[in-house]
């Protein structure tokens, strides 16, 4: 069976499940089938994937435990490990991890972010030294963390920090000087770190792990040894500790490198730590497994044994929850950005060299692709998975590479709007993941949290920045989000205008690269209109001046009088648009016939000359002068 053939005998719902964890078909083989199940994944679903990864069972292949007429019979619980060792010792006997699939993209998109990462990781390890042979109060020891959207890269950091040896050296450095300033006869000469997540690819398993730490422990082991994560072995871990496993994994690294166990740091690096929320008591989970993390950071580095601890989560508000507000440990926050608008043109340059250096792609069909790829590329508002995916669509055929088809759906437009209109109001606006977002722009005033709508993927919302100590996010949109949309009976008449208006822009700037130029001289006066109207609608209907929209722009004074260049809504004063689709500015003698010319439901731009002010771009009003380039919507 085709990978397309298998996607197409699976349901709606399976196809959303693997759409939802960025399943493709050439990490579908990496996935474990009952992963899966756990996930949420139907059973005929589940069926149609195992006979694709060849694991269906024939007539007479039956489990251990199972019997012919498929009773499952109760096996007899196995012993608890008497340690660490016995646990490392057992757990070596498993089967391998599968190889994990790795991407060109992530290696090229992390190089973006490196600085930020080191920087933050550095200052961290900076503060947790403060506790290092000392008898600090645990309010004085933070807990890093990565903190994002889905698809964002918070997995990838993680993986950067276990596996760049220069981020690493970056480490070592900052330990020994800190050692070398106590005048402690100590040295950290080397650095292993242990990797652990509760995402689908091992979920976590309420019914055989009820013990969150005992988990946590068996996931650390099990990618330290390098074999294949069993939910059902996470029992037999409940005799021990996330100490006594750290300690164990010391003495281990000190045994390989020839030096001494306390010259060893480890890392515990722990992906979706809130995902452990299941069960009965979901919060509590959470705490548990926080706690034992950072007490294990706290009591290791008091007694000189140097332990650190980065976390992963989807959850700014969740995570401070439990460990700044609860336990009263404070958070750290390893940075992570979207890809500027610069390294979005470089990662487009260097995925069309290296498609040229592969033979995929003709030297002669680089600069047409390289235009076709940008737009796409920076409609994703620089969200990681979404370039990845970009990036999997062009690999597979460059030289026949086509932009990929823009497919408007009527839904709603008003939290990716709300969005908008609120960081053009604010551009340093930050707010609480519980604050509710998109009723201004909904006819009943519908809303939702910006944690739900970043969530979902659904309405182009991601993080470009989090504040961990704060609890506070900066949300920023994907433009693709918008493009994707048609108007929505459910938005307010302003957001379904800005839709077709956006759709317009799309398709001007989108075109043959002989209309590119044209389509700039008509596009920004028709981003004025958006940037202008949604500011109007978020900031209590006043007046939006023309510095707010052209942040940094100088308005030239006439004589010697200064001038401030307000928009307005049209139907209020005077317009200075463009009439949409026209090739020529609209001209008229007096403001009567201006106001006249305003009268169409479109957008309009056009050159007043006045008696009072002749071909000054820009309508005379009774306040004085000002540039009007909204609509009546």
């Amino acid at each position: 069976m085709c990978y397309q053939l298998l996607i197409e005998s699976l349901s709606q719902h399976g196809r959303d499940i693997l759409a939802e964890w960025s399943i493709n078909e050439r990490s579908l083989p990496c996935v474990d089938p009952e992963a899966l199940r756990r996930a949420g994944m139907r059973a005929g679903d589940l069926a149609e994937m195992k006979k694709f990864l060849g694991l269906a069972k024939r007539p007479r292949e039956f489990e251990d435990d199972e019997e012919p007429n498929g009773e499952r019979t109760v096996a007899a619980p196995e012993p608890h490990f008497a340690s660490v060792e016995d646990a490392f010792n057992a757990l070596s006997l498993r089967p391998n991890a599968p190889a994990a699939v790795v991407l060109g993209l992530s290696a090229a998109v992390k190089r973006y972010n490196e600085a930020a990462i080191k920087e933050g990781l550095i200052s961290g390890v900076k503060q947790v030294m403060a506790g290092f042979g000392q008898s600090v109060d645990k309010s004085r020891l933070p807990l890093m963390c990565v903190l994002g959207a889905p698809g964002q890269g918070k997995t990838e950091t993680l993986n950067f920090i276990r596996r760049i040896a220069g981020a690493q050296k970056l480490v070592i450095e900052v330990i020994n000087k800190h050692i070398k300033s106590l005048e402690l006869r100590l040295e950290c000469k080397h650095v292993i770190a242990l990797f652990a997540t509760f995402d689908p690819t091992s979920p976590y398993d309420v019914v055989d792990e009820p013990a969150v730490e005992s988990a946590l422990c068996n996931r650390l082991l099990s990618n330290y040894v390098g074999v294949a994560f069993d939910s059902s072995q996470s029992k037999r871990f409940d005799n021990m500790t996330l100490e006594d496993l750290t300690e164990f994994v010391r003495r281990n690294e000190a045994a390989k490198c020839s030096c001494a166990p306390c010259e060893v740091c480890v890392f515990l690096l722990v992906d979706e730590v809130l995902k452990v929320g299941a069960g009965r008591e979901p919060r509590e989970n959470v705490s548990i497994l926080l706690d034992a993390i950072c007490t294990t950071q706290h009591s290791a580095l008091e007694g000189k044994a140097l332990t650190f601890a980065v976390v992963t989560s989807l959850q700014v508000d969740g995570i401070h929850s439990c460990v700044t507000t609860s336990s009263r440990r404070p958070l750290h926050s390893i940075p992570l950005y979207p890809c500027r608008a610069a390294d979005i043109d470089d990662l487009v340059g260097e995925m069309i060299e290296c498609a040229v250096r592969s033979n995929r792609l003709e030297p002669m069909g680089a600069a047409d692709a390289r235009a076709k790829l940008l737009w796409p590329a920076h409609a994703t508002g620089g969200h990681f998975r979404s370039l990845a995916t970009l990036w999997l669509f062009f690999i597979q055929n460059p030289s026949f590479f086509t932009r990929p088809q823009i497919i408007r759906k009527a839904r709603t437009a008003a939290i990716i709007l709300d969005v908008m209109a609120q960081r053009l109001h604010k551009p340093t606006l930050a707010i609480t993941e519980t604050a509710h977002i998109g009723a201004t722009f909904s006819k009943q005033g519908v809303s939702m949290t910006l944690y739900d709508a970043a969530m979902s993927n659904a309405h182009g919302v991601l993080y470009e920045e989090t504040d961990a100590m704060d609890h506070l996010v900066r949300p920023c949109v994907m433009p693709c989000g918008l493009s994707e949309r048609s108007p929505f009976e459910g938005d307010t008449a302003v957001a379904q205008s800005i839709v077709k208006l956006w759709a317009r822009m799309h398709n001007l700037l989108t075109s043959v690269k002989a209309n590119t130029t044209k389509g700039w001289e008509m596009g920004v006066p028709l981003l004025e209109v958006v940037a202008s109207t949604l500011m109007y609608e978020v900031n209590g209907k006043k007046l939006v001046a023309f510095c707010d929209v052209w942040r940094g722009a100088h308005v030239q004074c006439w004589g010697g009088q200064k001038a401030k260049l307000f928009y307005r809504p049209l139907g209020s004063g005077c317009v200075d648009v463009y009439k949409l689709g026209a090739t020529e500015p609209t001209k008229a003698a007096d403001d009567a016939a201006l106001r006249k010319v305003c009268e169409s439901s479109e957008p309009t731009l056009s050159r007043a000359e006045t008696p009072n002010y002749p071909s000054i771009k820009g309508a005379h009003t009774p306040s004085g002068l000002s540039l009007e380039a909204s609509s009546r919507w």
